[in-house]
């Protein structure tokens, strides 16, 4: 017996049975927040809060909450989530602790709106619910979680975004709803730079809407938000520097001879020591150089950084985890969970649909450009389990039907 493709796709966007689905929401988001705080337990004896870029915005938040000023006259990294720490540390002391909790919070959060984004996108609150958990509880975000890092609050913004282009779908305020869009986005720019590969994408849906004035209002807004980071940079540096002045580097530690399907700290080109903008500056233009130099090596590298990207047990430097048995033991149960991903954005991948296709491919654009790791691919796991989640149910409601006995109605 066959059925029709989109047999489970005409509840699709679809408003949502509202009272049960934030029922669940919120009984999903909270026990991803307990978990997260059992995976900052677990973790606290093996991992520091403050690891590497942890320290950075801690020490960043620190001196914000202290003294009102926003580090030295740097701009290496972006003020979204040291803003955001330094509030918590201004209200309750300055601990990484305080960090962690903040954590727990937006973990939380975060899977409560898979589940209402999983219900907009036209799935049963069960596949809502399995969705948000599954999204919650994956094993790198927990990990992340458990430190300072940026992904937590990322990923919170970037489901949020999705959410809130599928909801603008239809409603007469285009204009307002579209300006409130540009804000989210302005403050995920500040808390990520890669989130600007985006807006183009953004821009897009803007203009779908048929109302010129919404994507104005989104772009303005967008530009609007970052402006004061702007002026910061340019008062301080005596440069423009919109974003930050570590994408240099970064796509310099990405594309040189010994950084292959990943990143290389090692591979570096030399350059003279300057001011950190010159040296931005510096990095970028080797990197390009690089690619121009024989852009069928930099093609070439394209599937390799893919396929790190979509393995669990990689690292963004070379390496991977564990033990061999313990990463093909991850690497087939991933494999199996990715198959219904590829079925379910096989069968939904139209409407609303398109909204969290295209966070993915900005993602994925960016793993093109700066080395391939799993890490890349966290903040967009929760689309990737709402895929999953609708791939399986495709399945199972297949085999449902093919087992039927004859004469029972479809």
């Amino acid at each position: 017996m066959t059925v029709p493709v989109n047999s489970s796709a005409r509840r699709v966007g679809a408003e949502p049975r509202s009272a049960p689905l934030r029922y669940v929401a919120v009984g999903v988001g909270a026990l991803v927040a307990m978990a997260q705080v059992a995976a900052d337990v677990v973790a606290r004896g093996r991992l520091d809060p403050l690891y590497f870029d942890g320290g950075v915005y801690h020490r960043l938040a620190a001196g914000l909450a202290e003294h009102g000023v926003y580090g030295p006259p740097i701009a290496n990294r972006p003020p979204g989530w040291p803003v955001l720490l330094a509030a918590v540390y201004r209200g309750v002391g300055i601990h990484p602790t305080a960090g962690l909790a903040l954590n727990v919070v937006l973990a939380g959060l975060a899977a409560a709106l898979v589940v209402l984004l999983a219900g907009r996108l036209g799935l049963s609150p069960l596949g809502a619910g399995a969705a948000g958990l599954i999204a919650g509880l994956c094993p790198w975000s927990l990990v992340l979680g458990a430190t300072l890092y940026t992904e937590t609050l990322y990923t919170l913004l970037v489901v949020l975004l999705a959410l809130l282009v599928i909801g603008g779908r239809g409603r007469r305020a285009q204009v307002g709803w579209w300006a409130g869009i540009g804000l989210a986005t302005g403050v995920g720019i500040l808390a990520r730079p890669q989130l600007v590969i985006w807006v183009p994408f953004a821009l897009c849906f803007a203009f779908a809407s048929r109302r010129p004035a919404a994507a104005l209002a989104f772009l303005g807004v967008v530009v609007l938000v970052l402006t004061p980071w702007v002026v910061r940079n340019y008062a301080r540096l005596g440069s423009f520097v919109p974003l930050d002045t570590r994408g240099g580097e970064t796509l310099a530690v990405a594309n040189n001879d010994l950084s292959e399907g990943g990143q290389s700290i090692e591979g570096l080109p030399q350059i003279p020591a300057g001011t950190e903008v010159e040296n931005d500056r510096a990095y970028r233009s080797a990197a390009v150089q690089w690619i121009l130099a024989d852009p069928l090596r930099f093609v070439g590298r394209m599937d390799d950084r893919l396929v790190r990207t979509f393995d669990p047990v990689t690292k963004l430097i070379h390496g991977t985890f564990g033990s061999v048995s313990q990463r093909w033991t991850v690497r087939v149960i991933w494999i199996v969970l990715l198959a219904f991903v590829v079925w379910g954005l096989a069968l939904h991948h139209r409407g609303p649909w398109l909204v969290p296709s295209s966070i993915v491919a900005a993602t994925l654009l960016l793993v093109v450009g700066f080395g391939g790791g799993f890490r890349f691919l966290v903040p967009v796991v929760p689309f990737l389990s709402i895929w999953g989640v609708a791939g399986l149910t495709d399945v199972m409601t297949v085999r449902l039907q093919d087992h039927r006995p004859r004469g029972v109605a479809a």
